[in-house]
């Protein structure tokens, strides 16, 4: 039921089919900076400061993400209060991942690297670009508020519902399932994006807001956005 409110059953939009999907995309990725400035740079980093909600505790943290999506990153964040000598990184690279706290270093959890490579592909899938060659299949669909937006579904990837702002065309809202590391339990996943931030004629999100069924979950304001080319992950 609560899929059926909020995105990923969504109604077909009537008259799409193949081609208005790929028309959709093409709108949407030369709202974004162009197909050409969008394959040029397959890697991106910011700086920013964000808020996690864990139960009761709202946890401030600051720092650098950097990432080629959908399966390289490296993230180096602390918590505010408690300053950069709290400093945590986390490095994903392929179906590898491992993890750098107080100068000791251990490979993730499977849940947990499980579920951050679902995160980042979110972000594969943000780039857009990649959609026009990966053999992902497009489906053009209406949000609630007849926003347009596509379903997209690739062979061992969760199916994402994508939608775009009616007059920019760029992405407004993501939809998807994912597992909680910690719980074993799926729930829904809608990242709520605002405002834009440009580097080198790409043009990303400013702000996100990450709510799992329906509640805040994580939220990220960038103060710097760098498009890169490929992503160093030496040690």
């Amino acid at each position: 039921m609560l899929a059926a409110s909020i995105g990923l059953a969504a109604s077909p939009n009537q008259g799409g089919g193949v081609d208005g999907a790929r028309a959709l995309l093409d709108r949407a990725i030369a709202a974004a900076g162009g197909r050409e400035a969008l394959a040029r740079h397959t890697a991106f980093g910011w700086h920013g400061k964000a808020t996690i909600y864990a139960g009761n505790r709202k946890i401030q943290i600051e720092g650098d993400w950097q990432i080629e999506p959908p399966d390289r990153s490296k993230v180096v964040t602390f918590e505010i209060d408690k300053g950069p000598g709290s400093a945590r990184s986390m490095v994903i690279e392929g179906n590898r991942g491992w993890s750098l706290v107080g100068g000791k270093e251990q490979p993730l959890p499977e849940a947990i690297l499980d579920n951050e490579r679902d995160q980042f592909y979110l972000y594969y899938l943000r780039r857009l670009e990649p959609l026009t060659r990966d053999g992902s299949t497009l489906k053009a669909i209406a949000g609630d508020n007849d926003d347009p937006g596509l379903r997209i579904s690739r062979p061992g990837r969760r199916d994402v519902d994508m939608f775009f702002d009616k007059d920019s065309y760029l992405v407004d809202r993501m939809i998807t399932r994912i597992t909680d590391p910690s719980s074993g339990r799926e729930v829904l996943e809608e990242l709520k994006f605002m405002g834009t931030i440009e580097s080198n004629g790409v043009r990303w999100f400013h702000g996100v807001a990450i709510l799992q069924d329906r509640k805040p979950f994580f939220a990220l304001t960038l103060s710097s956005f760098t498009t890169l080319s490929t992503l160093d992950l030496s040690r």
